[in-house]
């Protein structure tokens, strides 16, 4: 087992968290493209890396964190590393995402449909390969929830900065992030001719409101308080029977410890590994160089 440790240098979690963004500017694969619907009219896209050499490596599923796709920085740096290269890598991006027009649509942390499809692709086209699923904050949510209702999903799983109480997480992302967050969904939906231009954005300043504006009605949810109630992984990790690697640093700015799950009380097949550092999604390591501690847990 590979623990992360970083020097005090590079040990601020806002550091460790925006490190990946800087890093990935360098980062480019060649990847096929395809569009998947999982339910009529609500497509997304599915990104997919073939190794050099036909090989019975595991194939890794990656699902990527709110706005995520395969163009984000934590993914980008995965796909393009060297220790990873002998496995097929797909990447499933969230409903709507690098669509246009009518086809953007809202997604959430409880749908689970999408990867329920991914996966069924996946066996069919690797039959006899083990299936890795590593998924990133909301992704991570989205996959643990997955898990819990698809026991023969996948054969291994790793969460890495997952929001286990939604509520929680939300209201203690600090107001940078949101922002940003939010700035980047406005941009990508304008002009789509969907619900989200029905948005008066003047009022949303928050996750929050926008989950409360949009997703939570959308999806036929009372308010956003029914939404995290109901779409919170925390509640069936119990169900999960799949092994399974849970990674949360204690300096998450988006997570807190006080949110977590009492890891003791988990089944003998999920193993949690709580860093004191590494930020949202950081765990960038400089043993060798900047490069992602991610990609050598994985490779072991």
């Amino acid at each position: 087992m590979i623990f992360f440790k970083t020097p005090k240098l590079f040990q601020n979690p806002h550091v460790q968290s925006i490190l990946p963004d800087i890093m990935a500017l360098t980062k480019k694969s060649d990847l096929s493209l395809q569009t998947l619907e999982a339910e009529s009219d609500k497509p997304f896209v599915l990104a997919s890396k073939t190794p050099k050499e036909i090989n019975n490596a595991a194939v890794l599923l990656f699902i990527p964190g709110i706005e995520g796709s395969h163009a984000s920085a934590v993914i980008q740096l995965l796909l393009a590393s060297k220790k990873l290269a002998k496995h097929p890598m797909h990447v499933l991006s969230h409903r709507g995402i690098h669509l246009e027009g009518k086809h953007i649509s809202p997604y959430h942390a409880g749908l689970t449909s999408d990867i329920a499809l991914t996966v069924k692709l996946i066996k069919k086209q690797h039959p006899h390969q083990a299936i890795h699923a590593i998924a990133f904050s909301m992704g991570a949510n989205l996959l643990l929830n997955y898990l819990a209702i698809n026991n023969h999903g996948v054969d291994f799983a790793t969460a890495i900065s997952t929001p286990f109480d939604l509520e929680h997480c939300v209201e203690h992302i600090p107001q940078f992030y949101q922002t940003r967050i939010l700035k980047r969904i406005q941009k990508r939906t304008q002009n789509s001719s969907t619900v989200y231009d029905q948005l008066d954005w003047s009022r949303i300043k928050t996750i929050r409101d926008l989950d409360e504006a949009l997703v939570a009605p959308h999806f036929q949810y009372d308010s956003a308080n029914h939404y995290y109630q109901e779409n919170s992984c925390q509640h069936r990790l119990g169900n999960i029977t799949c092994p399974t690697t849970l990674i949360s640093a204690a300096d998450d700015p988006f997570i807190r410890p006080s949110s977590w799950p009492d890891f003791k009380t988990l089944p003998k097949n999920i193993q949690a590994i709580t860093p004191t550092h590494g930020g949202h999604m950081g765990f960038i390591d400089f043993k060798r160089g900047f490069s992602s501690w991610i990609a050598d847990h994985l490779a072991t």
